[in-house]
């Protein structure tokens, strides 16, 4: 048996039943039924799982055997964590970083899931650029002249106004 822990106990009980049969020679039928489908003793297994979620679960002595053993990971479960891990690790990094402080002026919820899974699959070139127009870093004029590699802040293209990056997507009549 190679079992997931969510098939764990069915796979347990499907083996009980089978040594059941060969041992007692009885006919027994299991059947999945969904939880809202109000068979007989459907609400009395719902109150039972809720009873383990508040009271816990019965002691080890007091459960079959096959049930005494700790339940095998799922696959699920272990991604999940795993991916929660890294998430944690990334975002302590980028709290490290350079960017980190300029970013959140920019937007606090950075980086947001819904930001990662834009620039996912986006070119590094991209996303470079959507990272310098966030960061209010962008190589024109106005930022060149700030960290000193350009003599004037003033747009080149058109001579109206500092080269910031509103003036350069919004106002420009050059671009």
């Amino acid at each position: 048996m190679n079992s997931s822990s969510g098939h764990y106990i069915f796979d347990t009980l499907h083996k009980c039943i089978e040594t059941l049969k060969k041992k007692h020679s009885i006919w027994l039928k299991v059947k999945w039924v969904p939880g809202y489908n109000g068979a007989d003793g459907n609400e009395w297994a719902d109150e039972q799982a809720k009873k383990v979620i508040t009271e816990g679960s019965s002691n080890r002595s007091e459960l079959l055997r096959y049930l005494r053993k700790t339940l095998p990971y799922s696959k699920s479960t272990l991604k999940w964590a795993y991916n929660k891990k890294l998430k944690c690790r990334a975002q302590k990094m980028w709290q490290k970083s350079l960017w980190f402080g300029k970013m959140k002026k920019t937007d606090p919820t950075t980086p947001s899931d819904k930001y990662i899974k834009l620039i996912t699959n986006l070119p590094r070139k991209l996303t470079s650029i959507l990272t310098h127009l966030q960061t209010r870093h962008a190589p024109l004029a106005k930022h060149l002249h700030h960290i000193g590699k350009s003599s004037s802040p003033i747009c080149p293209a058109c001579q109206q106004g500092k080269e910031s990056i509103q003036h350069f997507l919004l106002h420009c009549p050059a671009h």
